[in-house]
């Protein structure tokens, strides 16, 4: 187990945010319970290690150490002197990292695994705080430590999983942390301990909740309110262990919040589905056919629309008739004010960056589900392109829905045209050293022009599971063709094709309006079809070679008319492909405020030039 590279100690303000999650949960006790709490890391038995090192012609290896605090340069006849003079000044966490260090060459690293982790714990907690526990121990004290915790007051209790070492019942291996943690579930006393599993067989932050799971499902009277278990790995580096501990002092409040609100939203799907099931012929005859034609909206989704008011209605009516709100508030504040306690932790690291997924997931409509289902284009598309010109670049789609629409009539939209503005990517160092630059520019020439985000819009989490920006610039407009974006509708790839020789539309997916808009975008592009057919045959003497090149792209019918986007040359033989692809759909409200952005940024008023200056 090795912690942090030449630190010497803990940094103070981990120490103290420790304490104050211990003294808001009022614990006033931390037990810790292992297995190998007796085994020998002293002195002697490090010396005894060093000098097996020394007899195995390993002087070289020992003397790479670079670590403070024992010099392994020294002279290796006076090294066991030098460890006498200097060993009881190195704190407790560091002598286990010696002992790792040292097994590791003796060629016995598997030793480290059974040192205990109580010299690394001793860092976190003063001595008289935490008190260290062999497993026969604690069955001896554990009603006696129980009853004589205060009223108001708690303990925490950490089980080592592995407690095969320990003698009577655990010595074949079958009585594990696990157990323990149990037969504390059935004494009934939650309201006084709070209860963590460290393990080893964990290598990774990720892997503990799928652990907890596990243990879950193999004792299925535990459950995930009982206890949170912590990687051995944590111990590695402070502020992740520290951050462990927080997850532990969380983990009941987290799993009853969850809990009654689960309740409360199975009860209201269970009545949703009664109203629905009420909704009759006459309703689906005008509420959902007549006016979901006559506005060019998918049923499925006035469907939906009416179900998302049903199903909200009856969350607030439950969390009045079960007093949610009086019971789930005091569990509430009190994880609120343990949320606020904060530890730096890597957010790359999982099961941490998971909260970027969901809100990404909050902001966006993954393309494979509106690709699926086929859904019309809408404002807040997001595109990419596949091939050819800005291969790889990413659009957003900004135009008034109304617009948008497609009517029962006679297939046709408001518009023929629309608006990709370019998407470039920054993680948040990067976007910082982005504004950075644009003032300190500004500051270095004494003149100041709008602010950073006056041309731009900023798009949060915009790839799944990171904390990167997309920022949209409202300068790198292209003007787009909508039968082309329209194209992606009819194929569940979400790519922009049409193969002349298969027709696409599928009943099954669409309604009338979108079989005529099927109809006029066909008819439209066999016209294409015929015209660059006819081109190509005209030019069919000229070589090969750029200028023959040149003039076909020029023939064929570009979904951008502004900037060069996509494929060129997009006809081949009764298929036209456009290389490009939807991958998201920013949701409201945010589609409509980027919009509003857009609009105001068009409509900007230019003031006069100042002479003066």
């Amino acid at each position: 187990m090795q912690a942090e590279n030449d630190q010497d100690g803990i940094k103070p303000a981990i120490l103290e945010n420790i304490q104050i999650l211990l003294k808001q949960l009022k614990v006033n006790k931390i037990y810790f319970v292992d297995d190998a709490i007796n085994q020998d890391t002293g002195k002697e038995t490090f010396k005894g290690i060093i000098q097996s090192v020394i007899a195995a012609g390993k002087v070289a290896e020992l003397q790479a150490i670079t670590m403070t605090g024992i010099n392994f340069t020294t002279d290796a006849d006076v090294l066991p002197d030098h460890i006498d003079q200097v060993w009881d000044d190195i704190k407790p966490g560091k002598k286990l990292r010696y002992f790792e260090k040292a097994y590791a060459i003796a060629g016995t690293p598997q030793a480290i695994n059974d040192l205990n982790v109580s010299n690394n714990l001793k860092e976190f907690f003063s001595e008289q705080q935490i008190e260290f526990l062999t497993p026969n121990e604690w069955d001896d004290k554990h009603q006696q430590i129980l009853d004589d915790v205060p009223d108001g007051s708690k303990i925490m209790v950490i089980f080592d999983q592995d407690l095969k070492l320990a003698t009577g019942r655990y010595a074949d291996g079958t009585v594990q942390g696990e157990q323990l943690i149990l037969e504390l579930k059935q004494k009934n006393i939650s309201e006084k301990v709070i209860i963590s599993l460290l393990t080893h067989t964990t290598t990774a932050c990720e892997q503990e909740l799928p652990k907890r799971e596990e243990i879950c499902n193999r004792i299925n009277t535990l459950n995930a309110s009982d206890f949170f278990v912590l990687a051995k790995v944590r111990l590695e580096k402070p502020n992740m262990f520290a951050d462990g501990l927080k997850k532990v002092c969380l983990n009941t409040f987290c799993e009853n919040i969850k809990s009654q609100t689960i309740e409360i939203l199975s009860e209201a799907q269970t009545k949703t589905i009664e109203q629905l099931k009420k909704f009759d012929t006459y309703d689906f005859d005008h509420t959902i056919f007549k006016s979901s034609q006559t506005e060019g909206v998918w049923e499925p989704e006035t469907l939906l629309r009416i179900t998302d008011i049903i199903f909200k209605d009856e969350v607030r009516k439950l969390m009045i008739d079960k007093n949610y709100v009086a019971s789930a508030n005091p569990a509430i504040c009190a994880a609120n004010e343990l949320s606020k306690v904060e530890f730096k932790v890597d957010d790359a690291v999982n099961p941490y960056s998971e909260r970027f997924k969901l809100r990404h997931q909050e902001i966006y409509e993954a393309g494979d589900l509106l690709n699926g289902l086929r859904k019309p284009i809408d404002n807040g598309d997001i595109f990419t392109i596949t091939e050819g010109e800005k291969n790889g670049k990413k659009f957003i789609l900004v135009a008034q829905e109304c617009d948008l629409m497609v009517r029962g009539d006679d297939g046709k939209r408001g518009a023929r045209t629309a608006v990709l503005l370019e998407i470039e990517t920054f993680t948040e160092k990067q976007l910082h050293k982005e504004i950075s630059s644009k003032y300190e520019a500004e500051i270095k020439k004494g003149k100041f022009n709008n602010h950073f985000y006056a041309d731009r819009f900023k798009l949060e989490y915009f790839e799944s599971g990171k904390n990167n920006v997309g920022l949209v610039y409202f300068g790198k407009a292209v003007i787009v063709d909508l039968n082309v974006l329209d194209l992606i509708v009819f194929h569940n790839s979400g790519e922009a094709t049409l193969d002349l020789d298969n027709i696409a539309y599928d009943e099954k997916f669409h309604n009338e309006a979108w079989k005529k808009r099927y109809k006029k975008i066909s008819e439209e592009f066999i016209s294409y079809k015929d015209s660059i057919e006819n081109l190509y045959a005209g030019i069919a003497g000229v070589p090969e070679g750029e200028i023959k090149a040149l003039m076909k792209e020029k023939f064929n019918y570009l979904f951008s008319f502004t900037k060069k986007a996509g494929i060129q040359v997009n006809y081949n033989t009764n298929k036209f492909t456009f290389g490009l692809k939807r991958i998201a759909r920013l949701r409201q409200p945010k589609s409509k405020y980027i919009l509003d952005r857009y609009y105001q940024h068009l409509s900007r008023t230019a003031e006069a030039h100042d002479f003066a200056e």
